[in-house]
């Protein structure tokens, strides 16, 4: 397990790396680090700069999304996506998840994430069964304060999965933070509390 310190240092090789690599292989002009990092945290993409912090195929679609042009279609979702504060960050969770899934659906194929999740589920909660399929409504960043309850400080969740049957898989993404607890809301009814770790 890194140390703070010791985690901070990583990212910000990291960054210094896939700068080194943009620069190198994108056909985006990308001027000096000074211009494109937040000036006091070098791990970070100033606000204008932020869509670099996605794979080069859904960019046009994460530009899209920061402009407002982009509404979702679902009775159970807000119109527009929520965006973190903090999406420029080489280590935010919503950048992680949206480079994952949005490349699925540019492809049409959540194959790979249904299997990983299967089999976690599996393992983990061998007598809970969630059959993920064509059908099964993929949500990024679904507030679900009103469903919870919640007033003040809502929970948003990074994917929202409902099978056919109903069934619901919410999915959490972490880069940096070593543990997390088990959902608060259980001894209220929300949630069943089921939490698996997964390795994608």
């Amino acid at each position: 397990m890194l140390s703070p310190v010791e985690l901070r240092d990583l990212i910000k090789g990291r960054t210094k790396e896939y700068l080194a690599w943009l620069r190198r292989r994108s056909d985006v002009s990308i001027p000096s680090d000074k211009y494109v990092l937040h000036p006091k945290w070098d791990f970070i993409f100033e606000e204008k700069f932020r869509y670099l912090n996605f794979h080069p195929s859904i960019r046009e679609q994460v530009q899209d999304i920061f402009s407002g042009k982009v509404e979702r279609k679902y009775d159970d979702a807000a119109s527009e996506i929520s965006i973190h504060d903090y999406i420029g960050h080489m280590a935010s969770s919503q950048a992680l998840c949206w480079n994952l899934v949005f490349i699925m659906k540019k492809h049409d194929n959540f194959t790979p994430l249904f299997q990983v999740l299967e089999e976690s589920l599996n393992e983990k909660v061998p007598d809970v069964e969630f059959d993920f399929g064509i059908e099964t409504v993929i949500v990024p960043e679904l507030n679900v304060a009103r469903d919870l309850g919640e007033r003040g400080a809502a929970t948003s969740i990074d994917l929202y999965l409902r099978t056919a049957q109903g069934r619901v898989c919410t999915i959490e993404f972490k880069l940096s933070e070593p543990d997390f607890g088990q959902c608060k809301q259980k001894r209220f009814g929300n949630c069943d509390g089921i939490m698996v770790a997964l390795n994608i």
